[in-house]
C-alpha cells in the first residue's frame, strides 16, 4: 500500500476523530452516526479503489493516449513524467471515492431518520 494513501486516510481519520469530539457537545447519537459513516466510507473507498482505478483506466485510456501524444516533447525530456500521470490518477480516485461514499451514507441516514 502506498504511503500517500495512508497519509490521506490518516488525515481523514483525524478529521473524523475531531468531528466526533466536537459532536459530543452537540449530540452523541448524531456524531456516532457520522463516525460510522466516515469509517464505512473509508473502508469501502479503500476496498473499491483498485476496482475504480481499473474502470478509470479503461475509460480514460484513449484520452490519456491523446494527452500523451500532445505532450510528446515533454515526455521525451522527462521520461518519468509518463510514469507519474497514472500515479496521479490513482491518487485522485481514492479521495473522490471516499467523498462520494460518505455523502451517500449521510443521505441514506437522513432518509432513514426522515422515515422514522
Amino acid at each position: 500500500m502506498d504511503t500517500l494513501n495512508l497519509v490521506i486516510f490518516g488525515i481523514v481519520a483525524g478529521f473524523g476523530v475531531i468531528g466526533f469530539l466536537i459532536g459530543l457537545s452537540k449530540g452523541f447519537f448524531k456524531s456516532l452516526i457520522r463516525l460510522i459513516c466516515v469509517v464505512l466510507a473509508a473502508v469501502v473507498a479503500f476496498i473499491m479503489t483498485p476496482t475504480l482505478l481499473d474502470m478509470a483506466y479503461g475509460y480514460a485510456e484513449p484520452y490519456l493516449a491523446e494527452l500523451l501524444t500532445g505532450v510528446q516533447e515533454l515526455l521525451v525530456a522527462s521520461p518519468t513524467l509518463a510514469e507519474y500521470i497514472p500515479v496521479l490518477i490513482s491518487k485522485l480516485i481514492s479521495p473522490i471515492a471516499f467523498i462520494l461514499i460518505f455523502l451517500v451514507c449521510l443521505l441514506a441516514v437522513a432518509i432513514v431518520r426522515g422515515i422514522l
